[in-house]
């Protein structure tokens, strides 16, 4: 079983987050300019952060969360409807 560090668990949460929100972001926006390509590098750096093992199962949950719910769109994109859900199709 692996060891996680409590004690430095917010920081390192609190850097993956600042993160995802950042690429969040960005992703939108170029999602909004409909330029595809950018809003797919964007993404891929959000699913990117996930790549971590020093999160505890919880902390790692959460940020599942926030890393998936920006990529399940409401289909307001029309450009992107035909890859939507976009996280799915990144995922795959």
């Amino acid at each position: 079983m692996q060891e996680f560090d409590e004690s430095n668990q917010e920081i390192y949460l609190e850097q993956h987050i600042d993160v995802v929100r950042t690429q969040a972001f960005h992703m939108k926006k170029s999602l909004d300019q409909g330029n595809l390509r950018e809003a797919l590098k964007f993404s891929s750096t959000m699913l990117a952060e996930m790549k971590t093992s020093k999160l505890t199962p919880r902390n790692y949950f959460n940020l599942c969360k926030l890393t998936y719910s920006p990529l399940i769109f409401d289909g307001r994109y029309d450009g992107v409807r035909r890859v939507s859900p976009l996280g799915i199709t990144l995922h795959r």
